[in-house]
C-alpha cells in the first residue's frame, strides 16, 4: 500500500480495497464507538467509516454502515483527555 494523504479520500482508497477496523467489529456487534482527536487531519478516518464508505454489517441485526457513534475533533490534547475521562466516567463501558 502506498500512502498519499494529499490525494486519498479514504483509507480504503489509499489501500485499494476495503479495510476493516476495530470500529467495524465493535459497531457491527451492537456496541457504541467513539473517536476523539485533536488532529483535524484525521477527518479521513471519519470519512472512511461513515454511512457512505463504511462496510456492510454482516452480523445479526444490521446496525448500518456508519461505524462511529461519536467522532469529535477538539481544540487540543487537554480537551481530548478531559472529554474521554468525562465519557468514561458517566456510563459503564464494555
Amino acid at each position: 500500500m502506498r500512502w498519499d494523504g494529499d490525494r486519498a479520500t479514504t483509507v480504503h482508497a489509499a489501500a485499494g480495497r476495503y479495510v476493516s477496523s476495530i470500529f467495524d467489529l465493535v459497531h457491527n456487534t451492537g456496541s457504541r464507538t467513539a473517536f476523539v482527536t485533536s488532529t483535524p487531519e484525521l477527518s479521513m478516518v471519519r470519512t472512511s467509516w461513515d454511512a457512505t464508505n463504511g462496510g456492510s454489517d454482516p452480523y445479526g441485526v444490521d446496525n448500518g454502515r456508519d461505524k462511529f457513534t461519536q467522532f469529535l475533533t477538539l481544540a487540543d490534547d487537554d480537551a481530548v483527555a478531559d472529554r474521554v475521562v468525562s465519557m468514561l466516567g458517566t456510563t459503564r463501558r464494555r
